[in-house]
């Protein structure tokens, strides 16, 4: 697997006509402004999201409105990176 999401590799399956009305780029927004990223491109949220891994799910479980039997309180111990996570 390629590090860079922006690789070549593989031809571009498809592509949204309209992108900016999908809840990924609603998403993508919310997140650029809260915690001031600079760029829009999806390799923009990417890197941010292996750099911010805590910050980054803790976004994604308040901006899907998850519910659970308990109330959210952190993601992770520390901030972790995505190679220190066991598979």
């Amino acid at each position: 697997m390629a590090d860079d999401p922006q690789s070549n590799d593989s031809p571009e399956l498809w592509r949204h006509s309209h992108p900016e009305k999908t809840q990924l780029y609603a998403f993508q927004q919310h997140v650029r402004q809260k915690h001031s990223i600079t760029g829009d491109s999806y390799h923009d949220l990417w890197q941010w999201s292996v750099d911010h891994p805590a910050a980054f799910w803790e976004e994604i479980w308040h901006f899907t409105g998850i519910k659970a039997r308990t109330p959210y309180d952190k993601v992770s111990e520390g901030n972790l990176s995505c190679s220190d996570i066991p598979s």
